[in-house]
């Protein structure tokens, strides 16, 4: 049974600019508010001084785990383009996601022109992680739970193991256990057991 007792929303922009919201202000407010563009170039995830952590660009679209052809697709729905050259780069950064790969990338994919062209882009790949999301939690109504939980599971990983217990207690209508597994279980656990991040040498 999923979970009951939803704040739900009666359009479905208003879910969707909540969504927006959530998600934007967890993977990169300065960009969203403008005060920090650094967003539109890639950076690692991590700690992009140190170079740790996976390549990711605009809102969070992980350019290490997201296939070139779905990256490719994401840009084109966003009315971007990438040259061949380009994606040459990032299949290699694939394979060998080594910091050398990682700073071809970052040297020859070219930025994004400005926040609405990430914005746009985060459209493409949101609409599509909604999909992967309803399939891993099951369904739940266009609400304000709803807009949290995708904006947290975005940021996490969607593949990410330490989400088990979160989604078993909402899958089994557990709010209590649920709200402990966010708050307790799940905040510190990005960087230790994300299984998307590669190896820091």
């Amino acid at each position: 049974m999923p979970l009951s007792g939803l704040h739900t929303f009666s359009a479905h922009k208003d879910y969707t600019d909540a969504r927006d919201f959530a998600v934007k202000l967890s993977e990169h407010d300065p960009l969203r508010s403008g005060k920090d563009l650094s967003g539109l170039v890639p950076k690692f995830d991590r700690d992009d001084r140190k170079e740790l952590g996976n390549l990711v660009i605009g809102y969070g679209l992980d350019l290490r785990v997201n296939s070139v052809v779905k990256i490719n697709d994401w840009y084109s729905r966003a009315g971007l383009t990438l040259s061949e050259q380009e994606k040459g780069y990032l299949a290699v950064y694939q394979a060998n996601p080594s910091v050398t790969n990682a700073r071809a990338v970052k040297a020859n994919l070219r930025p994004l022109s400005d926040e609405p062209a990430a914005s746009r882009l985060f459209a493409a790949v949101v609409d599509d992680f909604e999909a992967g999301f309803t399939a891993k939690f099951g369904p739940m109504a266009e609400s304000n739970e709803r807009a949290a939980l995708v904006s947290l599971v975005f940021n996490r990983g969607i593949n990410n193991s330490a989400l088990k217990p979160l989604i078993s207690a909402i899958q089994n209508d557990l709010r209590a256990e649920a709200w402990f597994q966010i708050r307790y279980n799940q905040t510190p656990l990005k960087n230790a057991i994300d299984p998307d991040l590669p190896p820091e040498n």
